[in-house]
């Protein structure tokens, strides 16, 4: 299945733990920010994505568990770049999940809404052109 339909296919059929926490971080409910779910980032899906604080959350369900050697090179990607959850968390303590993201945005606050980014000194995932449909990564026109 090509990368885009399986990204739109788990975006239509979030898991239980996903649909729990959207209902917490969608429609800018936590700190004003606007998430999106199922973003392609560097080849991964990554479940929940803050694009504009370039930060990823990764809920954990059976899937990773059994396949640890292939989850290990997307661990390694995710290592610096977000934060991850298991289902287990989020079905059994949604509130403390929250609570550890509103932390995490707490100590990297997403930078100003302007499309120049000035002052955006923590790169937590790649440059905006690797974010699938961000409306960004074009270079700047410059004028002399």
């Amino acid at each position: 299945m090509e990368q885009r339909t399986f990204i739109r296919h788990l975006r239509n059929n979030p898991t239980p733990a996903e649909r729990k926490l959207w209902r917490h971080l969608s429609v800018r409910q936590l700190a004003g920010v606007r998430f999106n779910r199922q973003v392609r980032v560097g080849g991964y899906a990554i479940d929940l994505a803050l694009r504009t604080a370039r930060l990823a959350i990764e809920l954990d369900g059976d899937t990773h568990a059994t396949t640890a050697a292939k989850d290990a090179a997307r661990t390694a990607f995710l290592e610096s770049r977000g934060i991850r959850f298991t289902n287990a968390d989020v079905m059994t303590n949604v509130e403390g999940v929250v609570a550890e993201v509103e932390r995490v945005l707490a100590e990297n606050p997403s930078p100003s809404p302007s499309r120049k980014r000035e002052g955006n000194t923590k790169d937590l995932l790649p440059p905006s052109h690797l974010w699938e449909g961000s409306g960004e990564g074009s270079a700047p026109k410059t004028t002399s």
